[in-house]
């Protein structure tokens, strides 16, 4: 990653949609990674909602780096989500229902952004790849889901970050965003 990127990545501003495109796994995972430590380091909630093969990734990263993964997770201040599962809960006939969505998501950014032994709030960073598993079946729902997140980001003031497999990222996904990069 470029500096600009590793900058934006540790210090996302309130409400920024930041997409993250490259077709290697491994970049994917780093970048997310990055963006979750310095989160965590900043005494953040970082919300991922990820595919299985990048959660083993970032959990290995997070090891590596010494963080203490199971403590974060019963505090609250690190929450992993399956990716998969949860487009599941809130998708009707192949399309994000707007009310279900904003429910689910309210509800785990509010949980989140409560320090569970200290009762004290705290800001939330999230990480989405919901949007990159509808992609290359349902663009009209991925896109759909973008605008979505759009108007929770907007009404929390939290930053996120998406990623997709893809080697540049489709203008109609990056004027969705605040920011975009690609590796």
């Amino acid at each position: 990653m470029d500096q600009k990127t590793v900058a934006l990545l540790a210090n996302p501003a309130p409400g920024s949609h930041i997409v993250y495109s490259s077709s290697s796994d491994e970049r994917v995972a780093s970048a997310i990674a990055h963006y979750a430590t310095s989160g965590l380091e900043q005494g953040e909630a970082v919300i991922l909602i990820i595919t299985d093969s990048h959660r083993k990734a970032v959990l290995d990263l997070l090891k590596a780096e010494a963080y203490n993964v199971e403590r974060l997770e019963s505090n609250g201040q690190l929450v992993f989500l399956d990716a998969a599962a949860l487009l599941a809960e809130f998708t009707i006939d192949g399309m994000p229902d707007s009310e279900l969505f904003k429910n689910i998501i309210d509800r785990t950014i509010k949980k989140a952004g409560r320090d569970s032994g200290t009762g004290r709030s705290r800001g939330v960073r999230a990480f989405g790849e919901m949007v990159s598993l509808l992609w290359n079946g349902e663009p009209t729902a991925a896109l759909g889901l973008e605008k979505l997140w759009n108007e929770v980001i907007e009404h929390h003031q939290i930053p996120l970050l998406c990623t997709y497999s893809l080697n540049c990222i489709p203008s109609e996904i990056a004027c969705l965003h605040s920011h975009s990069f690609a590796a």
